[in-house]
């Protein structure tokens, strides 16, 4: 399974903070999901059984540039693989959220929200129904693309496989993450931004 964080989007290039907040591709971020694209097809990781991606339109966007290139004809978009649901905070600059330090309680408790948003907790529950949806897929293995969000895939490989990145490291926008399923049904992270983990 191949997992892959959005393109930049016009968010992500003000430095705002998105969480379920609609923000487009920045057009550095189309071509992030071409160049992506174009790196599956030279690494042969060009064909895909199924590929999911979140709803939300930076995600959506650069799984369908990636579908077109991948001449790939079916795709499923499901809210599951949303990004946190930031509610008030949403829109905010990364600045202000950092300076006020709105996001430190959240992150240290998994039960809080951001004022008309959701938990960790909360989205850590829909990530497992996703991995749900998988887990009951036949026959196995399944060759699968899945485009999300920073936050939902820290959560789904952490979950898989128990990887937490370093301090100072996160998921770069259009990096292959792959991970593949062991003969005992267990996950093992194989590449992390696209660089081989240490065996």
């Amino acid at each position: 399974m191949i997992v892959v964080r959005h393109g930049e989007s016009e968010a992500n290039a003000k430095r705002v903070l998105q969480g379920h907040m609609d923000s487009p591709l920045s057009n550095f971020g189309r071509l992030q999901a071409r160049e992506l694209a174009q790196r599956m097809i030279s690494t042969g990781n060009a064909t895909f059984d199924l590929m999911y991606s979140s709803d939300l339109s930076r995600a959506a966007e650069t799984a369908k540039i990636i579908l077109e290139i991948l001449k790939i004809d079916k795709i499923t978009y499901l809210p599951l693989l949303r990004e946190l649901n930031l509610g008030n905070y949403e829109g905010l600059s990364l600045d202000e959220v950092n300076r006020r330090g709105l996001l430190v309680s959240l992150q240290k408790d998994y039960s809080k929200q951001a004022p008309g948003g959701e938990s960790i907790n909360a989205m850590i529950h829909r990530i497992r129904d996703f991995l749900e949806i998988i887990n009951v897929l036949t026959p196995q293995p399944l060759s699968l693309l899945v485009i999300t969000h920073g936050g939902a895939l820290y959560h789904l490989l952490r979950i898989l496989t128990g990887f937490v990145p370093d301090d100072g490291e996160w998921y770069e926008n259009c990096q292959m993450n792959e991970v593949i399923r062991n003969t005992d049904s267990s996950w093992k992270l194989i590449t992390f931004n696209e660089k081989k983990m240490r065996q």
